[in-house]
């Protein structure tokens, strides 16, 4: 059931026809009653509590990108520099300022 769910997903979330006739359409192709359809998807909750995860998840990377930037600063401080780790950190700042781009704008 968790695989028509995501599949029921799928479909609503980029067609542009009815939500009616998406649903018999589905009901038909997987052969499901439209209870079951109806009593195993909680879509809107499923959207929520995702909407919900990604905001923690923001926080989270906000913080590591904080720490990581300490550590480039501690690093460069270094009397030696070890310029492959300091190169490592800022890769991954790179990739969580993505990271937060992209929770930011979805």
């Amino acid at each position: 059931m968790d695989k028509l769910e995501r599949l029921y997903f799928k479909g609503t979330l980029h067609q542009t026809r009815r939500q009616e006739r998406a649903e018999t359409v589905f009901l038909k192709e997987y052969g499901i009653t439209g209870r079951q359809l109806r009593d195993h998807l909680n879509l809107s909750g499923n959207v929520e509590a995702n909407r919900q995860a990604l905001l923690r998840n923001l926080e989270t990377k906000k913080r590591k990108l904080d720490k990581v930037g300490k550590r480039i600063k501690s690093a460069l401080k270094s009397d030696r520099k070890d310029w492959f780790k300091i190169h490592q950190y800022n890769r991954q700042v790179a990739y969580l300022k993505h990271k937060i781009s992209d929770i930011e704008e979805g």
